[in-house]
């Protein structure tokens, strides 16, 4: 089953849903584009959620719905843990010990001494989207002035998202991580394997950007990551138990080693980005996901240019 906000839709997502056959609820206004699409009312949907049910959002909004209406459920557990990024990073302490990072609030940020910060380090949203809030500070120097245009970020874009999608009632200070940057659509299936459905690369203009703009793909990007991608699924999975799980996800890679930056539950790359694989490979994820099958990675770098 999926959950749809229809303000931004991919027409790939919406010819998928009519060949899958899938339960649908539409989330926001109805537009031309939905009329083919058969809806459910919350009474008749929530309940279908179980353990093992598919559940796939098109949109961070829609997370609020599970909280609404099945918030007992394993889907919403994990949701939650997953989408606050202090939670995640609390989750990920036994993989990286010694990985610097701390949750504050919004009051005790502005409080907090320099002398206590381990710079470079990024500052964000525990709760964030695209990039928004999201800033590095190379020195002491620099605070001040960031925690400025943190607040301004905050207080612009309150009723642009809603809190589910991005909260500036807490703030993560993490540490910064060099290296090259990548972008994960997967799910795990139902024995709780790990699928990995697309790899891109992020583009920055130089290595202290933060943007959320440019990505890409080709032969050699999979080639760079694949393997690592894979063994961190595998070790993610022994500390998140979760099956039938959409994910999307960030990873750097620094000094050989995978360090995720954050990991978006039940959906895909936002905003349609995840149909970039769909026209660079062939590769649909929804089917993939709802089918239970995974893409012919040997025949894709073969067949790719």
């Amino acid at each position: 089953m999926i959950l749809i906000n229809d303000q931004i839709i991919s027409p790939i997502l919406v010819e998928s849903i009519q060949e899958l056959n899938v339960p649908v609820f539409k989330q926001g206004n109805r537009s031309e584009m939905l009329k083919a699409l058969k809806g459910m009312e919350a009474e008749e949907f929530f309940p279908l959620i179980t353990e093992q049910q598919k559940l796939l959002t098109n949109s961070e909004s829609c997370l609020a719905l599970l909280e609404s209406y099945a918030p007992d459920s394993v889907q919403n557990h994990w949701a939650k843990q997953l989408k606050d990024k202090g939670a995640f990073r609390q989750i990920l302490s036994s993989m990286y010990p010694d990985y610097f990072y701390k949750v504050v609030s919004l009051d005790e940020l502005n409080k907090i001494s320099v002398e206590d910060i381990p710079f470079p380090v990024v500052i964000k949203p525990s709760k964030g989207y695209s990039s928004v809030g999201v800033y590095k500070v190379k020195s002491a120097d620099q605070w001040e002035d960031t925690l400025h245009k943190l607040s301004t970020d905050l207080l612009l874009i309150k009723n642009i998202y809603n809190k589910e999608v991005i909260n500036g009632e807490s703030i993560l200070i993490e540490k910064w991580i060099f290296g090259e940057e990548y972008a994960v659509d997967g799910y795990y299936d139902h024995d709780g394997n790990p699928v990995i459905l697309n790899i891109f690369k992020r583009l920055f203009q130089d290595e202290y950007d933060t943007s959320d703009r440019i990505y890409y793909t080709s032969k050699q990007v999979i080639h760079e990551i694949y393997d690592d991608i894979l063994t961190f699924m595998h070790k993610f999975r022994k500390i998140v138990p979760v099956k039938n799980f959409p994910i999307h996800f960030e990873v750097r890679k620094s000094n050989h080693t995978i360090i995720p930056i954050e990991m978006n539950p039940l959906r895909f790359a936002g905003a349609g980005t995840t149909d970039l694989g769909y026209y660079a490979y062939g590769c649909n994820v929804y089917k993939h996901y709802f089918q239970g099958t995974s893409p012919d990675w040997e025949e894709v770098l073969r067949d790719m240019g």
